[in-house]
This record gives C-alpha cells, sequence and structure tokens, in this order.
C-alpha cells in the first residue's frame, strides 16, 4: 500500500512491528494500536505502556516462538495497517499482507529523518513532522554550543558489550545524534552505512578516543566480560578510564533510532558531559 493510498482510506489503528516506528509515531503524538515492547529495557517509552492496547515480544534473539506469538497478537489486534522494515516484511513474509495492509519502510537504506519524514506522510501529518525537525534543530545548536564548552574537541566513543560481544558504534543509533547532529568528533569513523563492528579488546586503547559512553547489556555473557575486561591492565591504562570519561549508560535512549528518543539524547549528553555521571576507573 502506497503512502497516498492509505491517507485516502483514513485509517487508525496502526500496528509498529517496526521498534523504530514507535519512536516516530510518538514524536507525532501517534499512540500506535500494537507495538514492540520490552518493558525492562523500553524504558524511555513507559509513559505511553499502559496506552498501547497490544504488546508485542521483543528480544535480542528474536525466535520463532516470539514471532509466532506476535502474529497471534496481530490477528487478535485486527490493525487497520502495519508499517515494518524489510527485516520483519523478510521475516514474515506473506503472514502479513493477510493481516492487513503493510508498508515497508527501509531500515538500513534510509536515515532517522527520512523515516520520520516517510511516517508522517503515511498518516498525513508532513507540516507536524516538519515542526518537530525544526524545533529539534534549534534544540540541536544551543546543546552544541554547551558541548564546546563542556568537552572541547575531545574524541568520544560509543561501546556496546551486547550477548559478551565487544561492540563500536558509527553514525547511527545514538551516533546519529552525537556525531552527526551535534557534531561531537567520533573516536573512530566506520565504514558509510555500517551501524556497529565488533571489536578484539587489544584495539581499544586505538578505538575508545578521549572519552567513552559505555552500555553493557544484562544478560549473563555480557556481564561475565564486562566484570572481566575492567579489571584487565588494558582497561586500567586506557585514557578514558585514566581520566575518568568512562560513562556507564543504560541502552536506552541510545540504542533506538527515532525521533522521539533522539530528542532524549540530547538531553542525556548535556547532563553526562555536564554533570558527573561517570565510573571510576
Amino acid at each position: 500500500m502506497s503512502p497516498s493510498t492509505y491517507q485516502r482510506q483514513k485509517r487508525s489503528k496502526i500496528a509498529a512491528l517496526s521498534f523504530g516506528t514507535t519512536g516516530h509515531l510518538l514524536a507525532l503524538q501517534i499512540i500506535p494500536h500494537a507495538a514492540l515492547i520490552d518493558n525492562r529495557r523500553d524504558q524511555h517509552r513507559n509513559l505511553f505502556f499502559s496506552n498501547i492496547p497490544y504488546h508485542l515480544g521483543r528480544s535480542k534473539r528474536m525466535n520463532p516462538h516470539i514471532w509466532q506469538t506476535n502474529v497471534e497478537l496481530l490477528m487478535q489486534a485486527s490493525p487497520d495497517l502495519i508499517i515494518c522494515n524489510e527485516y520483519e516484511a523478510h521475516t514474515l513474509k506473506r503472514t502479513l499482507q493477510r493481516i492487513a495492509p503493510t508498508i515497508v519502510i527501509p531500515w538500513k537504506g534510509l536515515s532517522w529523518r527520512e523515516h520520520f519524514v516517510q511516517v508522517a506522510s503515511i498518516v498525513g501529518q508532513q507540516q507536524d513532522a516538519q515542526q518537530w525537525l525544526e524545533q529539534y534543530d534549534d534544540k540541536v545548536i544551543h546543546a552544541k554550543e554547551q558541548l564546546t564548552y563542556f568537552i572541547g574537541k575531545d574524541t568520544v566513543s560509543i561501546i556496546h558489550i551486547m550477548m559478551g560481544h565487544l561492540l563500536i558504534y558509527g553514525r547511527r543509533n545514538g551516533g546519529a545524534v552525537l556525531y552527526n547532529d551535534l557534531g561531537v568528533s567520533p573516536s573512530h569513523d566506520l565504514l558509510p552505512g555500517q551501524v556497529y563492528r565488533a571489536l578484539d579488546e587489544q584495539e581499544l586503547p586505538q578505538m575508545v578516543g578521549d572519552r567513552m559512553l559505555l552500555i553493557v547489556d544484562q544478560d549473563l555473557e555480557s556481564q561475565q566480560r564486562w566484570h572481566k575486561l575492567q579489571h584487565t591492565q588494558l582497561w586500567q591504562q586506557l585514557i578514558p578510564v585514566q581520566n575518568q570519561h568512562v560513562y556507564l549508560l543504560d541502552e536506552m535512549p541510545w540504542l533506538d533510532y527515532s525521533p522521539y528518543a533522539h530528542d532524549q539524547i540530547i538531553d542525556e549528553t548535556l547532563k553526562l558531559f555536564g554533570g558527573t555521571q561517570h565510573i571510576n576507573p
């Protein structure tokens, strides 16, 4: 279904099968009829949990059981429209079309701003999206001035321990705000379109820069990796560790790629670099 076709039919019950889509709808003050929710991880959206009728399962490991349960919930929800990205569309193939008309918005091929404009066009709120982006860009201008005072030209990395793996993020997710919008210097630029890449511990001294934003997942593998890493000599000798410029963060809103989260990331960034929310070496 094309966005223009959807607008003509004036459907209202939207199922956001892509995690980022919920953030776009919330920025437009639209509550999805069904959405992917992890109550523990997604606290940056918790004000809206009780208003979303159908909570779909979300996990780092989206196994067939979760997908099947989500399909059953979608059938119960009987949405007017499903919005998803290419990954959900590929996984569920023709199943979604049997539930409701489906619009696929490419996640990798478009930026969050382009995602936002597309979602806004689907619901007929292009003017609201434009106004939101203008206000966001004004906020960015003021935040950049403060960040220059707080951190100068320091380079910053976003390091994530996920399922026991050590990752560094590029210019998507939190990096889209930190590097692209706020103009903070990345400690290392990834390849264009690369969301993150795996690191070997021995690469950390060359990759972490002057300041490190560190996200450690709560799963057993990640916690064990973190416990082991912070007791190594390599970790103790890292420049951000030595200077107490390691900032331990929750996963969200930093790894959400949507306007609702990015507005929060600006606030979080100013709090981090303007305050004392760091961990000791």
